[in-house]
């Protein structure tokens, strides 16, 4: 009866803890943020509860507002949102007719990228994996991936190497490719965050690095601290 005892209790506390899970975790999720997260908690948009001197996120909480986020029609679409990112930093976006530039252009000039983040989450779904770590540096070098977050930051002169991790944008087929041929295995606490494109047109161009808006909105949400202290300063450059 002990044992039955502790293991009900043992799989209590598991259910509990997978209800809840990190402002990081969320932000990735959501494509925000870890500050637009915490202002969100702040304003009692969504769920959560404060343990020691962390928050946690109620995993319904967040799923309502996902699903009333795609329902409201508030996103950009895929191609926009990357439309934006590239006209925020002065790259061109030819994937896209001249009035989507224009509506795009006038976003940028009412609205900084941080107050638009919520609406940029479509850019890529995160994958993570674990890689062998003498296999990142081949890894980043491989063709036809969009590398961002610390994979880029240092690149961009961004005051961040992150030479242990991946984190790169790829098409779905290129990820499958990358998945057989390094071998990487599905992980939470991976080291090797693959985000994937959805189809943009024929007329999309990636490029090796992906655009500085869009490496700074990766690592303001990043799980680790120095990461999305960077992203947020480089955040900071488009308000206006």
């Amino acid at each position: 009866h002990t044992y039955s005892l502790r293991g009900m209790v043992e799989a209590t506390d598991m259910a509990n803890k997978q209800r809840v899970i990190s402002v990081s975790d969320a932000a990735e999720r959501l494509g925000l943020t870890h500050r637009r997260v915490l202002m969100l908690i702040a304003d009692g948009r969504l769920g959560a509860q404060r343990i020691g001197n962390s928050w946690v996120v109620d995993v319904a909480s967040l799923e309502d507002r996902a699903r009333s986020r795609v329902k409201s029609g508030r996103h950009f679409s895929p191609a926009r949102a990357w439309g934006l990112l590239f006209l925020a930093d002065g790259l061109g976006a030819p994937w896209l007719d001249n009035v989507s530039v224009s509506k795009l252009r006038s976003h940028l000039k009412r609205r900084s990228i941080h107050e638009l983040s919520s609406r940029l989450d479509t850019r890529g779904q995160p994958h993570r994996y674990r890689a062998h770590p003498s296999d990142i540096a081949r890894l980043a070098r491989e063709p036809d991936l969009m590398l961002s977050g610390g994979s880029a930051a240092a690149q961009l002169s961004m005051g961040l190497t992150d030479p242990d991790r991946l984190v790169a944008y790829a098409s779905a087929e290129r990820i499958r490719d990358l998945v057989g041929k390094y071998a990487l295995e599905p992980s939470r606490e991976g080291n090797a965050v693959l985000r994937q494109l959805p189809d943009l047109g024929h007329q999309w161009k990636a490029r090796p690095i992906a655009p500085r808006s869009a490496v700074a909105l990766d690592l303001a949400s990043d799980r680790d601290p120095r990461a999305r202290s960077v992203g947020e300063a480089v955040l900071s450059e488009y308000e206006h």
